[in-house]
């Protein structure tokens, strides 16, 4: 399988999307132009976006400008952001992690994001619910020019040592300075789902699993490695099942 070989997969990458500009997905039953995706028409969606402008804000102009740039700019369905109330999340909690500039959260978004266009209707249907990650940027309530420079300022996060090489290389691609040679993210969808299918589907070794097993014997080895503190044990606690002795005093005191 040719499209995760190492030495061809810029390649093949550049290949494939050729292919999937080629491809025809139909005219839109509206306006009858040719659509740049599944159920995508190029002019008659990015209207109806457009549209909607004045129906919702997130309180900052920056913000608010920079949703309705990728909106207006969409070639896909999955190509462009969207500005979601926060009572639209569920089950919010705190990962105790971080990420540049922001703490992260795990939610449940309650409707999800766009998947099938119901063309009788002329809406488009949600994929929800779905578990997804938030994060909270540091200093947000002050976002301004120079806020977002700093977020800006080409930080990266350095690639963690016993990560497949095939992955790691499409983190770089992700984190290319120029965004124009950033994968999209149907684009991602694609490669991931290819490389889970080339996985799970096929049984013999691939120089594609081979990677992911020797980073999972490093994930493990590290883990191996890691030294924990053993408490010691308080007289009454319980770590295995055992007969209860109803003779004991203390188990009918009174509290």
């Amino acid at each position: 399988m040719h499209l995760f070989d190492p030495t061809l997969e810029s390649r093949d990458f550049a290949i494939n999307s050729a292919n999937n500009k080629a491809l025809s997905y139909g005219n839109c039953p509206d306006c009858k132009s040719q659509r740049t995706s599944a159920a995508w028409c190029k002019i008659c969606d990015i209207a109806n976006l457009k549209g909607k402008f004045n129906s919702w804000t997130s309180g900052n102009s920056m913000i608010d400008e920079f949703i309705q740039y990728t909106q207006l700019n969409a070639n896909d369905s999955t190509d462009y952001l969207e500005w979601i109330e926060f009572d639209q999340f569920d089950l919010v909690e705190n990962t105790n992690k971080r990420g540049a500039f922001s703490s992260i959260y795990s939610a449940i978004w309650m409707e999800g994001p766009t998947w099938n266009l119901d063309e009788e209707a002329e809406v488009w249907t949600r994929n929800g619910p779905i578990k997804v990650i938030l994060k909270r940027l540091d200093n947000s309530h002050n976002i301004n020019q120079d806020f977002v420079n700093q977020i800006c300022s080409g930080t990266r996060p350095s690639i963690v040592s016993g990560t497949p090489p095939v992955f790691a290389r499409l983190m770089l691609q992700c984190l290319d300075a120029d965004p124009f040679n950033r994968p999209t993210a149907s684009q991602l969808y694609e490669r991931l789902g290819n490389w889970v299918t080339a996985i799970c589907d096929d049984p013999d070794p691939s120089d594609l699993s081979n990677q992911f097993d020797i980073a999972e014997k490093i994930k493990f080895s590290n883990l191996e490695q890691l030294h924990f503190s053993i408490l010691p044990c308080h007289e009454r606690a319980i770590y295995y099942s055992r007969p209860l002795n109803f003779s004991e005093p203390f188990l009918y005191e009174k509290i």
